[in-house]
């Protein structure tokens, strides 16, 4: 059972995705069928994409990147692919990755299973991509990243309970009991709400260690030349240190800092949707309202806009009642 598809989801980086379709097509085990979702580009993506004649193209407008997964999963799932293999415009596969994947596939019980590679941002591996789901305390994000110990353990398939779509790569008859990412979601966690669902299910989740990725963020570099340079805001500092870092993340309200609410959004609504509404979550949003809400009131510019923002994420996220583009202003 090796009819496989690639499915990308692309956005104005045509860059980026000439270099993750390269990746696909050098690989030692090939592909049955790229799919390329194009959330609506305006880069000269549509053109390219159209001048291809081994790529199965789908065009929508720009509903995030939640949408597009949703679309390309569907759809390879309908053409009765055996894997979907799905990633973002910014990643690239190893030349060895799809063989290394389908090696680990024999070595695992059943074919209920998702498989990912290792991600590798520059010189280093990113574990925030790969986990476990932890409901045993109101965190954000809900995933505690695999650890040192874990990686450099003998365990190879390792299971997982958290993958993020860089690299998912996910048998048929996972779709078949689990369905499709949410697309409403727009942007992030909801690979995370998907995970939950996967293992909820009974299907498995593995790291596969000898398969890598390679992805990139915010950057065109070479690969060889990208480091991530994502900031983490501060967990045991002073109230006037984390407000600080609010300050910062907020100056300016633009796409980034939106799609960071629509995340904060998604996290409320997963968490209560799979462990329900405890006081522990209670304690924890009244905390992070209360500490958002004080940015809004020192800020210098942004207020009114910040305040409806702010509004929108929790009432959204805690009635289920999404209305992305009450956020997206």
């Amino acid at each position: 059972m090796n009819n496989i598809a690639a499915v990308v989801v692309t956005y104005n980086r045509l860059t980026l995705l000439k270099e993750c379709i390269a990746s696909l097509k050098g690989q030692s085990h090939g592909l049955s069928s790229i799919i390329v979702v194009n959330n609506g580009s305006t880069d000269g993506t549509l053109e390219w994409l159209e001048a291809q004649n081994d790529i199965l193209l789908i065009t929508q407008e720009n509903l995030g990147g939640a949408a597009g997964f949703y679309r390309g999963i569907k759809d390879a799932y309908a053409k009765g692919y055996d894997w979907v293999w799905v990633m973002d415009d910014d990643a690239f596969p190893q030349e060895d990755c799809l063989e290394k994947l389908l090696l680990a596939s024999q070595s695992v019980k059943g074919d209920k299973v998702v498989l990912a590679p290792v991600i590798v941002e520059g010189n280093k591996i990113d574990s925030l991509h790969r986990g476990f789901i932890n409901f045993k305390k109101v965190q954000y994000p809900l995933q505690d990243p695999v650890d040192e110990a874990n990686f450099n353990s003998n365990e190879n398939p390792l299971e997982i309970s958290f993958a993020s779509f860089i690299g998912m790569f996910i048998s048929k008859k996972v779709i078949e009991n689990s369905g499709y990412p949410r697309p409403d979601y727009f942007i992030f966690h909801d690979d995370v709400e998907y995970s939950i669902r996967i293992t909820k299910a009974e299907n498995s989740i593995y790291l596969v260690k000898d398969a890598v990725i390679y992805h990139k963020v915010k950057s065109e570099l070479a690969i060889k030349n990208y480091t991530s340079d994502q900031k983490k805001e501060p967990k045991n500092n002073t109230f006037s240190e984390k407000l600080r870092y609010r300050k910062n993340k907020y100056a300016e309200l633009n796409k980034g800092t939106l799609f960071k609410f629509i995340g904060k959004r998604n996290w409320i609504r997963t968490s209560i949707i799979h462990n329900g509404f405890s006081f522990g979550l209670l304690v924890y949003l009244i905390k992070d309202y209360s500490a958002n809400l004080s940015y809004v009131f020192l800020s210098k510019s942004h207020k009114l806009k910040l305040f409806k923002v702010f509004n929108q994420v929790y009432y959204q996220g805690l009635t289920g009642k999404f209305n992305n583009k009450k956020i997206l202003i």
